[in-house]
């Protein structure tokens, strides 16, 4: 998927800044080795730069200018940058406080979400009792003898790999979900094509002479463009119905195949035998068919034979503004010590017992005199 053919570009931008991310956090992660710390820098702003571009590039005209989205993305950076502190550093110490930023960035972006139960108890247990553990296990216990646990890392190749390949595979899906960029452009120029008062002869392939008529005839490069670019979006916004009213099991939409049905008219017969109408027609199915899958998949258009499996048909969410409610952080603190107080004694306990636990494990008998 992240390596396809595809005329989606943004498929290809993301391997600069996961290429050039993954030689930084590399290159800094411990090691016997000291390393000069200005080549990790470096290739890290070009990462942070390839990010940015894409990020801007892929969703610059669907980001909202809201404070929420502020927000959000100062919450991703900061979760971003204090988890590559963490990984990197040499200071096991210093690496538990990064945790600790990363998590309370993680609440950030699930009060966002409004779901402050799940902040709160995210708080409680992971910077409460957990990070707690962490610092207490760090500095009250003593290692016996020399020790280089912390100065090197075990399998980095593989952690790097693994850990960036998800990143990628991650911006792909998120530039797939919310990029309609391809598809709103070939619907225009599907639409343009079926408008026009004559079709540009560039879409049609060139007719072989009476002795050859029956040979086959090739497509212009604009046509296979044309087709390719039809394809492309519609592989984007494709969507299934069950097959009859009795027949729940899946197939492609009727507008899918009808879609479908108009691309193979073009490239068979319509482009290749200069059939103007039939040119326009197939045109005119493709852009309206595109439009309304679109509108279908991105909630704007209301279903009524698009499933997404046997069990249940897909609802729209609605249509309303998506705004946190006014008393979102003051009914925290209502929910936490009414509905859930059981749970925040519960996590009270562990926090007193995971201290109990670590001073136990910093102790160190005496030796024998």
């Amino acid at each position: 998927m992240l390596l396809a053919d595809s005329s989606n570009d943004l498929n290809w931008t993301v391997l600069l800044p996961v290429v050039a991310g993954g030689l930084a956090v590399w290159y800094m992660l411990p090691s016997t080795k000291r390393r000069p710390m200005v080549f990790g820098a470096l290739v890290g702003l070009i990462a942070l730069a390839g990010l940015a571009a894409f990020l801007v590039s892929g969703f610059g005209d669907t980001i909202p200018q809201t404070v929420e989205a502020g927000l959000f993305f100062g919450f991703s950076g900061l979760a971003v940058a204090f988890a590559t502190l963490m990984i990197t550093g040499r200071n096991p110490a210093r690496s538990a406080l990064s945790f600790a930023i990363v998590v309370l960035s993680t609440c950030g972006l699930f009060l966002l979400l409004a779901a402050p139960f799940l902040m709160a108890a995210t708080i409680v247990i992971y910077a409460g009792a957990i990070i707690v553990t962490f610092l207490f296990v760090i500095m009250l216990s003593q290692q016996e003898g020399p020790s280089s646990a912390d100065l090197r890392s075990r399998e980095p190749d593989l952690a790097v790999v693994a850990g960036f390949v998800l990143l990628a595979s991650l911006l792909v899906g998120l530039e797939r979900v919310y990029d309609w960029r391809n598809v709103d452009s070939a619907i225009v120029h599907a639409q343009r094509v079926a408008d026009a008062e004559s079709v540009d002869r560039d879409y049609l392939s060139p007719l072989p002479p009476m002795e050859n008529m029956g040979s086959p005839i090739p497509l212009t490069k604009k046509a296979e463009e044309f087709l390719g670019e039809m394809r492309t979006a519609l592989n984007r916004v494709k969507v299934a119905a069950p097959r009859t009213a009795e027949d729940r099991r899946l197939t492609d939409h009727r507008l899918v195949q009808e879609i479908e049905n108009a691309i193979t008219g073009l490239k068979i017969s319509a482009f290749k035998h200069h059939d103007v109408e039939a040119i326009q027609t197939n045109c005119e199915t493709i852009a309206k068919g595109l439009t309304r899958l679109r509108n279908l998949r991105n909630g704007s258009a209301t279903f009524e034979d698009v499933v997404r499996s046997e069990h249940g048909e897909v609802k729209p969410i609605g249509n309303g503004p998506k705004q946190l409610p006014a008393a979102n952080v003051s009914a925290i603190g209502r929910t936490l010590f009414s509905d859930h107080l059981l749970a925040i004694e519960l996590a009270g306990t562990l926090l007193l017992v995971a201290t109990v636990g670590a001073i136990a494990i910093s102790r160190r008998e005496r030796k024998a005199s």
